[in-house]
C-alpha cells in the first residue's frame, strides 16, 4: 500500500486542430457559454453545458426547463465534441473551472468567470425591468434574485445589481408609478 499522495492534475482533454484551447472565443460565444453555465452551477458538468449549447432535446435536460435558457442551442450547428471543446476553452482561460461534488465534476464560476456574468446579468435584468416598466407591469416580488449572488468570496457582498444607478433609477421610476396607481 502506497502512502504517496495523489496529484491534483486537471483532466486530459484532447487538443484538437479545429480549435486550440489556448485560442480566444468571440464575445458573443464567450457570453453565451457564461450565460448558460449560469443556469447550472454547481448543479451540473460541462457535458450538461454542452448539451444546454448544442440544443439538446435530452429528457432530462427538457424537464429542467434548460431548453428555455436563453443560449439553448447557440452551437446548434456544431458537433457536441465541438461544442465541448469550446466550453473547454473557457475552464482553460480560467473563466470557469469544475470541481468535485461527491464523484462529480461540476461547473463553477471562478472569480473571473463570475465578475464578466454578474455585469452581463445585471444589464439583462435591467432591461427586462426597463419592458415592464414600458408595458405598465408591476412585479409583486423580486424574491426570484435571492440566489443570483455567485460570489466566490467568503465576505458577504451586496447583489452587484443593486450598485448599478440604472437599476436604483429604474426602483425609484416603479415606485413612482407604485404611487400613480395608488399601489404604492
Amino acid at each position: 500500500m502506497s502512502t504517496q499522495k495523489k496529484s491534483r492534475r486537471k483532466p486530459n482533454r484532447k487538443q484538437t486542430t479545429a480549435y486550440p484551447l489556448n485560442t480566444p472565443l468571440p464575445r458573443p460565444e464567450f457570453l453565451a457559454i457564461l450565460q448558460a453555465a449560469d443556469e447550472i452551477i454547481a448543479a451540473g458538468g460541462r457535458t450538461l453545458l454542452a448539451k444546454i449549447l448544442k440544443g439538446s432535446k435530452e429528457k432530462k435536460l427538457l424537464e429542467l426547463g434548460l431548453d428555455h435558457t436563453p443560449a439553448y442551442g447557440f452551437y446548434r450547428e456544431l458537433t457536441m465534441e465541438q461544442t465541448l471543446e469550446k466550453v473547454d476553452v473557457l475552464i482553460e482561460a480560467g473563466y470557469l473551472k469544475t470541481e468535485l461534488s461527491g464523484k462529480l465534476p461540476l461547473i463553477e464560476f471562478t472569480v473571473y468567470g463570475w465578475t464578466v456574468r454578474r455585469e452581463r446579468r445585471a444589464e439583462e435584468l435591467l432591461r427586462e425591468w426597463e419592458n415592464w416598466l414600458d408595458q405598465g407591469i408591476t412585479p409583486v416580488s423580486m424574491e426570484y434574485l435571492k440566489d443570483r449572488n455567485r460570489d466566490d468570496s467568503d465576505v458577504p457582498v451586496q447583489n452587484p445589481v443593486f450598485r448599478c444607478p440604472e437599476i436604483h433609477s429604474f426602483f425609484t421610476a416603479m415606485a413612482a408609478h407604485r404611487v400613480q396607481e395608488g399601489t404604492g
